[in-house]
């Protein structure tokens, strides 16, 4: 897009003009967009030019933040070495400064690297620990996020009876702060909880209410994902023709982002190879937040 190509070249811009705290500045006010939107490869431009930038001027608090968050975008894009390496220098620089918010990120950057390598029982053990200091801080927004990955894992591993308090909770706590993104990501856990519940009917609803949100969001990605899973919920109560419809809406989604995922959704969707719950797009398994 015009405006993308517009905006790198402003980022890149002020890079070589030693406008440091310029450059990551912008390339955060541009992050949220570029991820609802999956436009991942020009995420990882803006957040490497930032990271570049806060090492120049020596920002040790901008340094942790720009690691967890590109390793998070590298991970979703297979690069799980490198987002490996983000995260232990971000725990590293993190000794010195020793903020527990950048801790809590940290642990739930890790979560989803681990997730979507199906290393459950690992990630469980991050989610924890980032709820553990959650509980610490008045930080309500991150007590949600790590109660939301601990009832994913829980879920993951077999144990949605659990799951379910934990993400109910979750949902209550984005409610009350007014959390959309929040919201449309525990909806969709609350759903896939429901779904291995076998409770397909409560399952989605709250798929549908998650899709709903995605969409006043403009989270593409992310409504492609669960309408992924709506699908499969369809699939599981007998529904063929609204399984379909789900699939196809998600498979156009990903199409019109050029999005990776799209062949996945063609060959296991659209194609007629229907699977069943448990199956995603390729890199969904993992948190929804930035």
């Amino acid at each position: 897009m015009a405006e993308n190509d517009t905006l790198l070249a402003m980022i890149t811009l002020a890079s070589k003009h030693g406008f440091n705290a310029g450059v990551d500045r912008l390339a955060w006010a541009c992050d949220t967009f570029l991820g609802r939107t999956g436009q991942r490869h020009e995420r990882v431009a803006a957040n490497r030019l930032a990271l570049d930038a806060v090492r120049r001027s020596g920002d040790l608090a901008a340094q942790i933040r720009n690691l967890w968050s590109l390793s998070r975008v590298i991970a979703r894009m297979d690069g799980f070495v490198e987002a490996t390496e983000c995260l232990a220098e971000a725990s590293d620089v993190n000794q010195s400064v020793g903020d527990e918010y950048h801790q809590i990120a940290i642990h739930l950057a890790y979560v989803q690297l681990l997730d979507i390598q199906k290393r459950h029982a690992e990630a469980i053990y991050h989610a924890q620990r980032a709820l553990d200091l959650a509980q610490r801080t008045p930080s309500q927004m991150y007590l949600a996020d790590a109660l939301t990955a601990v009832s994913w894992d829980l879920a993951r591993l077999g144990s949605s009876v659990e799951a379910l308090s934990s993400c109910e909770q979750a949902l209550e706590i984005y409610s009350e702060i007014g959390h959309p993104e929040g919201n449309a990501y525990a909806l969709h856990v609350l759903g896939f909880i429901h779904q291995e519940l076998c409770s397909y009917t409560q399952a989605i609803r709250c798929y549908e209410r998650s899709i709903e949100i995605d969409r006043e969001l403009g989270c593409r990605y992310w409504e492609a994902v669960v309408l992924d899973r709506l699908g499969g919920a369809y699939h599981s109560l007998g529904d063929g023709r609204r399984a379909q419809l789900a699939w196809r809406q998600a498979f156009n989604i990903l199409d019109t982002l050029q999005h990776p995922d799209a062949e996945v959704m063609k060959e296991k969707r659209v194609e007629g190879q229907v699977k069943t719950t448990g199956n995603q797009t390729a890199n969904e398994d993992g948190l929804q937040a930035n």
